[in-house]
């Protein structure tokens, strides 16, 4: 393997993942309308929010963490805002770029004889490239208390249809109009010494490719930077602060009562971060593994996954 092969996809994950995520532009006095751009190098979006009510959105201090999740769990089926998403992939859109266009670089990015691959560990997780996704439930605006109500980020919890055309396997696109409901609580804050974000989802994905079957799924995210605490080995230190939790498991609608056979996919990445002595910055490494398993296609894409197929998962980031 040649660091050479993976040095732009490498740096391309590090400028995205190093600078702020989320930036909001209100389109009204009054609050009911806002644009929101998300920029990160595994899931980047554009949002536009407006309330279907007369009142403006909530604000939440996003320091009480289960405050939050509370609220919006608890309001999820009183919706009063609507959200119409553009979203894109970049890193995994990137590693299925590169598998069709230069081929032997791909390759190249082999660990030896062990069948992993660099490229397919920094830009696997994604089963999609892209998406367009309307919303309907909650919409919160993350103010801490002392920034002098200056919206840190949002917080959402409601339901979700998403739609696309393509499927990732294996680093391959294939093409396939595909439909997903779920319900979800999201969110993400940016403060001057910390970055949170979290996804707690349940739902389910039909697909019109005859060869990909219909799932459902639960998932559940959580990463948290604290810049100005210093790595410790207590126990809130450990799991609470400076950490990332990210897992995911998908089961083909199932015909019997037979479940576990129907288990298609398994995901689990968890990471650590570690503040600078300065405050500034942090350094993150976050490592993982997915199986997929053949159940979840037949025919042709079944024949690309001979059983189970393992892959290691790693993503590096610098926070600022």
């Amino acid at each position: 393997m040649s660091i050479k092969n993976i040095l732009p996809l490498f740096l391309f994950a590090l400028v995205l993942e190093a600078h702020p995520k989320a930036f909001t532009f209100p389109m009204d006095t009054s609050g009911n309308q806002e644009i929101e751009i998300e920029a990160d190098a595994y899931y980047s979006a554009v949002d536009y929010i407006f309330s279907i009510t007369q009142a403006p959105i909530p604000q939440l201090d996003p320091s009480q963490e289960s405050g939050v999740y509370s609220y919006l769990f608890t309001n999820m089926l009183l919706p009063r805002y609507a959200l119409i998403e553009l979203s894109v992939n970049p890193l995994p859109l990137a590693g299925t770029m590169l598998k069709e266009k230069a081929p032997n670089r791909y390759e190249k990015a082999n660990i030896g004889s062990s069948g992993l691959n660099m490229v397919t560990a920094l830009t696997t997780g994604f089963p999609e490239p892209w998406a367009m996704s309307y919303f309907i439930g909650n919409v919160v605006d993350l103010v801490a208390a002392d920034s002098a109500h200056k919206v840190t980020g949002k917080g959402y919890g409601g339901a979700l249809l998403s739609l696309g055309n393509y499927h990732i396997l294996d680093n391959h696109l294939i093409p396939d109009y595909w439909a997903e409901g779920e319900l979800k609580l999201k969110g993400s804050a940016i403060q001057p010494d910390r970055r949170m974000s979290w996804s707690f989802r349940i739902g389910g994905k039909i697909h019109t490719h005859p060869d990909i079957f219909n799932i459902l799924y639960f998932s559940v995210k959580r990463d948290r930077v604290d810049l100005k605490e210093p790595l410790s080995w207590n126990l809130l230190n450990l799991v609470v602060r400076n950490s990332e939790i990210e897992a995911r498991a998908d089961i083909r609608i199932p015909r019997s009562f037979e479940v576990w056979n129907y288990f298609t996919r398994f995901f689990l990445l968890a990471g650590k971060k570690w503040p600078s002595a300065s405050g500034n910055w942090a350094f993150s490494l976050s490592a993982g593994t997915q199986l997929q398993l053949e159940n979840g296609y037949r025919g042709q894409l079944a024949a690309r996954i001979p059983g189970q197929q393992w892959s290691f998962i790693l993503r590096p980031n610098i926070v600022f």
